[in-house]
């Protein structure tokens, strides 16, 4: 699932489509765009809108740490993995993986 939220700094903050591109940017706003899970075509499609490092998308793609945090120059990518029990007697917790982006 992508959510994408642009904040601004004079208290005008909202949510996004990103099907219609990206917005341009003042110096006082930032793009935050929320990636939950490792679904191939989501990661395709804002490689593609993003513009994204070609280590960037790898790491999305194939997890397994369960940190990363990278400065591409032009972006920040970091990715969270964080474990969720489904219920309290779940024998293995759900993983949920968050992947976001400054711009």
């Amino acid at each position: 699932m992508i959510q994408a939220v642009l904040y601004d700094a004079e208290g005008h903050d909202r949510e996004l489509e990103l099907d219609d591109g990206l917005p341009a940017l003042d110096d006082h706003q930032l793009l935050w765009i929320d990636l939950t899970g490792r679904d191939e075509a989501e990661i395709a499609r804002l490689g593609k809108l993003l513009a994204l490092k070609p280590g960037s998308l790898t790491d999305m793609i194939s997890g397994g740490r369960a940190f990363v945090l990278a400065n591409y120059g032009d972006y920040v990518h970091f990715d969270v993995a964080a474990s969720t029990a489904t219920s309290p007697r779940a024998a293995r917790p759900s993983r949920r993986v968050r992947s976001a982006w400054t711009c």
